[in-house]
């Protein structure tokens, strides 16, 4: 089950512009998501988690909604204006009064002055009963050149304005007075800023405590920089609303090697995350304390560095081109062009997780205008909405051709963009999800995986591999001696399996050959049975299923280890060994008792094949083995279980014996183990003709009484999450009207079965309550006669027991050791 999933993009909306060379400098299309300065509690935000802002450079500002991607506002612009980033829009709430406000700086036009670029805010106020017509512009003027305008949810009046000089002011929403300001530093451009709220320790964490600060504090983080310096400046500002001031809460200088060309901070942890233009992305970590003359003091530790080879992230004309943008749960998604080994541009959006360092999602924009998006250099935006989607412009950009002898004051370009929604789902990232994905960040930052090379060493294999062996040593030597012994034996043993991996990686080896060294390495005799004495029970009618069972058979009995105890594989040997096994264009190559073994000891994991283990086993048409897959493999994601359903609805309609297999095969991916949530996702990619042949199934288990407890309650779970994602298809097809009424009588009959046993709650709850409290007993008896040491301190306490001392103090424990 995957920790992080994204799903394929789909368009929005498409735009073809005209701009000004220097335009595309700041965005071509920009985006935003709806602010609201609303209370964190209030449902009334979720009236904003289904729309998006959208800037179009030269043309105006729209907000769509995703849900049926229609534009639902505008405000036209006039030609030749240019704006120096996205436009930042403010939902004012569902009231009919309420008012939204929608910000804009202007950095040039045709009727502003050299001297006033970039110190104008072009302001829109409307109310929710108001059309666009009616709708006002407000021109507001400034003493310094403005960089960006943020939105506090804390500040429900006032929105904070930050110029390039470093000074910050606070303005009310419609910008006609400032309550607090502070003053500009000589000789620094702001490079970067954000704003969020502290909160306190029993609701979520923050990186800055309740100590410092009081608890939903607004804080302006800022970068700066002085032209020519590799020191930045970072910057916590604090909004003091009462006393109408805006304090520096701690300055920190940061030395980068590489030009940074984006930026992100989770307040959460604080961790801050530089993109350099050279492809190395790193991660700080942010720290504050209270120094001894009661000031606050900063430090940034770094946490990690990955260096991403193969991606372009700045032009040298229109700057910066990439962009990144913060998730929840220590995740950063990035969208930029990367060099396929074609020779072609790809387009990727990819998700990382900051706490490790792992790619855990990718997805690769498929564009219809190869030769415009391919060809030209193109520019990027993306924007986190709340309602767990991505959305994402790509921009190219074409200078327009002009003729020699035609005077034009300003250079214009031609531009073609398209923005798009990428849905995504998450889980908090962990250590287990992290591991899992290292060999696909390995390959993502263009490392070499081959065994010999020794700069994927920390990635995806550790060096040291063998370490888990166990070792034998007498009590009576010295702890020298001891450790010498055991590395001098992991020395051994990492050699033993590096060699035997290098034969077997080999190119032209023959399936035998491969079984005939892995089974040496690991120490197991096979038993050369033949299949005819393999008892085949009442399975031989159907082919398929003998066979299944005759795999069973040779994974029970075949193969028999020449030591006592089986020897431990690596992580790294096994999947090495795996994804062997399913190399592509190798029809003739298959070790299918490698594989038995392997499933036999529980040592198959799915995301050890690079197309996971269902999709390569379909791949070979080996439906013999499907079941025991199922079975012994616990990591199936649920998207390779929906593929595994749809290519049985493809046998179901094609081949006859396959009807009566179907719901045997269709009842064990119901069995597996699964993410209820993820499950439903991946079922949206059950078609209308694909859904009766699936419900079919279930109404028959449903008929079916004699199915116990445990296996009914995983069909009515499966039939709840696909009934769920297809209700509306259920209701319209006219072909699964008989379907929905069948259903309906079927869950009315288990309602009054239902019923009837909930009378019999009282009647019985005595009896089960014995019951109950006789098993534990039994298990607490039996439990202390073979797990419990007998010593002093177990007497003690029975013979004291309810006193002090009985059960008090330090209970019994034993010790576990875990191997991973």
């Amino acid at each position: 089950m995957p920790g992080f999933v994204l799903e394929e993009p789909f368009p929005l909306a498409r735009f073809h512009t005209t701009v000004g060379e220097n335009d595309g400098k700041h965005f071509v299309v920009g985006l935003n998501s709806l602010e609201s300065t609303l209370n964190s509690g209030s449902s009334e935000r979720l009236d904003d988690a289904d729309f998006v802002a959208i800037t179009v450079q030269g043309e105006g500002f729209k907000i769509y909604n995703t849900t049926d991607q229609k534009c639902t506002k505008s405000w036209t612009t006039p030609p030749g204006i240019a704006f120096v980033g996205p436009a930042t829009h403010i939902d004012g709430g569902r009231d009919s009064d309420a008012v939204d406000y929608t910000y804009a700086i202007v950095a040039s036009g045709p009727d502003v002055a050299k001297n006033e670029e970039s110190k104008t805010i072009w302001l829109w106020k409307n109310t929710k009963n108001g059309d666009n017509e009616e709708i006002d512009r407000t021109v507001k003027s400034f003493d310094e050149r403005i960089s960006a305008i943020h939105v506090s949810p804390s500040l429900h009046s006032h929105v904070i304005i930050v110029s390039e000089s470093g000074s910050i002011e606070l303005a009310t929403k419609d910008l006609d007075r400032l309550t607090a300001k502070q003053k500009a530093q000589k000789n620094t451009n702001i490079i970067w800023s954000t704003v969020f709220v502290t909160s306190t320790a029993h609701t979520r964490p923050c990186c800055i405590p309740s100590s410092m600060v009081p608890s939903m504090s607004t804080i302006v983080f800022t970068v700066s920089n002085v032209a020519g310096s590799d020191i930045y400046t970072i910057k916590l500002n604090y909004v003091n609303v009462e006393r109408r001031s805006i304090d520096v809460l701690a300055s920190i200088d940061l030395s980068l090697s590489e030009k940074p060309v984006a930026f992100t901070l989770d307040p959460t942890d604080g961790r801050l995350t530089v993109l350099g233009a050279a492809g190395n992305w790193t991660v700080w970590r942010l720290q504050l304390k209270h120094s001894s003359s009661k000031k606050v003091s900063g430090s940034l530790n770094e946490h990690l560095s990955i260096q991403l080879n193969g991606y372009r992230l700045q032009d040298d004309a229109l700057g910066n081109i990439a962009s990144v943008v913060p998730l929840s749960d220590s995740y950063v998604a990035m969208i930029a062009p990367r060099t396929a080994k074609n020779g072609q541009i790809e387009h990727v959006v990819s998700v990382w997780d900051v706490k490790y360092g792992t790619l855990q999602a990718e997805q690769l924009i498929k564009m219809t205008e190869k030769n415009t998006f391919n060809k030209d250099t193109c520019i990027y935006n993306i924007a986190v909405l709340s309602n767990s989607h991505l959305a994402i412009t790509v921009s190219s950009i074409t200078t327009k051709s002009t003729k020699k002898n035609t005077k034009s004051s300003k250079k214009m370009v031609d531009t073609n963009s398209l923005v798009m929604l990428c849905p995504y789902y998450s889980e908090p990232v962990s250590l287990m999800a992290a591991m899992g994905k290292m060999k696909q960040t390995v390959e993502f930052m263009g490392l070499s995986n081959e065994i010999s090379s020794e700069e994927n060493i920390g990635y995806s294999r550790s060096g040291n591999e063998t370490v888990s062996r166990d070792f034998a040593f007498h009590p009576d030597e010295d702890s020298d001696v001891v450790y010498d012994k055991w590395v001098s034996r992991l020395e051994k043993y990492q050699k033993q399996e590096t060699n035997t991996l290098s034969k077997l990686m080999a190119e032209n080896i023959s399936g035998e050959d491969f079984s005939k060294i892995f089974f040496e390495h690991v120490n197991v005799n096979i038993n050369a049975k033949s299949t005819e004495d393999i008892t085949m029970n009442e399975a031989s009618s159907d082919p398929v299923h003998a066979k299944t069972e005759e795999y069973r058979q040779i994974m029970e009995s075949r193969f028999t280890n020449t030591r006592k105890a089986d020897m431990e594989l690596s992580q790294f040997f096994t999947s090495n060994v795996i994804t062997k096994c399913f190399q592509q264009d190798q029809a003739k190559f298959w070790p299918v008792d490698v594989i038995l073994y392997l499933m036999s000891r529980s040592l198959l994991r799915s995301n050890y094949s690079d197309k996971g283990i269902i999709s390569s086993f379909l791949e070979r048409k080996e439906w013999s083995l499907i079941p025991i897959v199922l079975e012994k493999v616990h990591d199936i994601p649920e998207n390779d279980l929906v593929t595994l359903i749809k290519a049985l609805i493809v046998l179901y309609n094609s081949e006859d014996e396959w009807k009566t297999r179907f719901s045997s095969y269709m009842k064990m991916i119901v069995d597996a183990p699964k993410n209820d949530i993820f499950l439903q996702h991946s079922l949206k990619r059950i078609n209308a003709a694909e859904l009766p042949i699936i419900l079919e199934t279930v109404v028959n288990w449903l008929r079916d009484k004699s199915s116990n407890l445990t296996k009914r309650s995983n069909i009515v779970d499966f039939a709840n999450s696909i009934l769920d994602i297809h209700f509306p298809t259920l209701i319209l097809e006219p072909k699964l009207q008989e379907i929905a009424l069948t259903l309906r009588e079927l869950v009315a009959s288990e309602i009054e079965v239902i019923d009837d046993l909930e009378q019999l709650r009282n009647i019985l709850g005595a009896y089960d309550r014995k019951n109950k409290h006789a098993t534990a007993k039994r298990i607490e008896r039996q439990t202390r006669e073979q797990d419990a040491p007998v010593d002093e301190l177990t007497k003690f306490r029975k013979k004291n027991k309810g006193k002090f001392g009985g059960e008090q103090g330090i209970p019994v424990y034993r010790v576990e050791v875990f191997r991973f």
